[in-house]
């Protein structure tokens, strides 16, 4: 049995949300957002803002604009990524909200979908991303690789596909499309490509699937074939799945174990640990303004609320209660 074809069948099937997973998914997709607003207000953003203009009705957090889907992923997922706010787990060694959800709004806005239908489509990119992260992600950081953007394409993929109501075999196809859209070298860490990753893995999530739509084709083989996916970017070769594997999809759900984790701080979650030393640190020593000789602060224009306060507690209730959402267009608005 072919990996895609695991991955499609579980998708495609009738998986189960319970409420646990339903709230902690939600809880993810609030944290995100919440960053969205603020990272669209960066240069990178705004150099790039003139380049995506694919005309849409898709919204672009934080920002007046709308353009179609695969361009609104592209920048809400740089939106995201680019002040490190964003939620990270250990199963693909990074960040898989972000990678994943900007997908799953814009083909869920586009499509005019139910909040219901984006959240099981957030659920599922997340799970894919992750299942296929716990395989494979160590390997990528060996390599070199960015395993959020490796990863999570497949993930942004498997998202957008069910919400366009992919059967099976264009959601294998969708799959072996992202697995040769995967890209982003850990080389350009500490620069604004590192965001551009990540748009790239939402805007070609969503890519690939309209191209399977289109009668595209894929390899059935494409995650673990010789040449595939997993050898190619993580030096795997050989390996098969069966139903060991595919018993593992939704049993549990990522995002409840071993779960997502919520940033304190806007820095890579690895640099956490140190600023809780160093506050502790402080805490201990009873540490007063005397005792410290200078303070460098540097506060960028984008830490500022950006769509007032009355907006983000509507937002924030809307979410929070998204299966209620018959229509999500009317919330994206909300975030321009």
């Amino acid at each position: 049995m072919y990996l895609s074809d695991i991955f499609s069948s579980f998708i495609c099937g009738e998986p189960s949300f319970d409420s646990q997973v339903r709230y902690l998914a939600k809880r993810s997709i609030v944290d995100t957002m919440g960053a969205m607003p603020a990272g669209s207000r960066t240069g990178v953003v705004r150099q790039l803002l003139p380049v995506y203009t694919a005309p849409g009705g898709c919204t672009l957090v934080g920002l007046p604009n709308t353009v179609s889907a695969n361009n609104a992923a592209f920048l809400n997922g740089i939106s995201g990524h680019e002040l490190e706010l964003d939620d990270t787990s250990s199963s693909n060694l990074g960040h898989p909200t972000v990678a994943v959800l900007p997908s799953v709004l814009a083909v869920g806005e586009e499509r005019a979908s139910s909040g219901q239908e984006v959240l099981k489509a957030f659920i599922l990119a997340t799970e894919v991303e992750c299942k296929i992260g716990r395989i494979c992600a160590a390997e990528l950081h060996r390599w070199g690789w960015h395993a959020s953007s490796i990863t999570g394409v497949l993930g942004a993929a498997a998202g957008a596909g069910y919400l366009y109501g992919q059967d099976s075999t264009a959601m294998r196809n969708t799959l072996g499309i992202a697995a040769s859209m995967a890209s982003g070298v850990r080389e350009n860490f500490g620069t604004s490509t590192k965001s551009v990753h990540i748009g790239k893995t939402a805007g070609d999530g969503v890519l690939a699937a309209q191209m399977a739509n289109c009668g595209i084709t894929a390899s059935p083989s494409a995650l673990e074939g010789h040449e595939g996916y997993l050898r190619e970017y993580a030096g795997f070769d050989g390996v098969t799945f069966g139903d060991d594997f595919a018993r593992t999809l939704g049993a549990p759900y990522d995002l409840c174990s071993p779960g997502f984790a919520i940033k304190l701080y806007p820095s890579c979650s690895s640099t956490h640990r140190a600023i809780d030393a160093l506050t502790e640190l402080i805490r201990e020593n009873d540490l007063k303004a005397a005792d410290i000789a200078r303070i460098e602060i540097g506060l960028s224009q984008s830490a500022l609320p950006v769509l007032g306060q009355e907006k983000v507690e509507e937002l924030y209730r809307r979410l929070m209660a998204l299966e209620e959402e018959q229509d999500i267009r009317s919330l994206m608005a909300l975030c321009r």
